[in-house]
């Protein structure tokens, strides 16, 4: 049987349950895995979307609480760019979406941390150890699609 994935992480599940389902009916089986050494950056380039967006959105909500302080303030939002009077009016929208958003980061987090674990335990080296400084860079103000790359190769953070 053949199975193809943007990600290991499906792999190692299926290995860990095809592997014991093999021990309790006493067979035996073997597993062969052609890792794609460009596997870490397309994957990286699938997660960045998702992570990029949610910064942007924690950004908007500090800016939308600044514009509106700044709107009390002047009594007026005639300054304001079209955008930015946009968002002003999405507030509620932003508002809600920031909401949810912890939730968000914290499970694209571990998408991002089981794909380094499962990667590098295909590769023979146990990574574990890196996770806490993983899970500091993906939540850094200087996080980049390159660094999570290179991140995700190397294996050091």
């Amino acid at each position: 049987v053949t199975f193809w994935s943007d990600s290991v992480t499906p792999l190692a599940l299926l290995k860990e349950y095809i592997g014991r389902e093999a021990t309790n009916l006493k067979l035996r089986v073997r597993f062969n895995f052609d890792l794609v050494d460009a596997t870490p950056t397309h994957f990286a380039e699938l997660l960045h979307p998702k992570l990029h967006a949610n910064r942007e959105l924690t950004k908007q909500a500090r800016l939308v609480e600044a514009m509106k302080e700044i709107k009390q303030q002047e009594e007026t939002d005639e300054f304001f760019t079209e955008e930015q009077k946009q968002m002003l009016r999405d507030e509620d929208v932003i508002k809600r979406r920031l909401k949810e958003q912890p939730r968000e980061l914290d499970y694209l987090v571990g998408v991002a941390k089981d794909f380094f674990v499962d990667w590098h335990r295909f590769k023979g080296v146990n990574v574990k150890h890196a996770l806490p400084s993983l899970d500091a860079a993906l939540r850094a103000k200087d996080y980049s699609l390159e660094r999570l790359s290179t991140i995700f190769e190397s294996g050091a953070v």
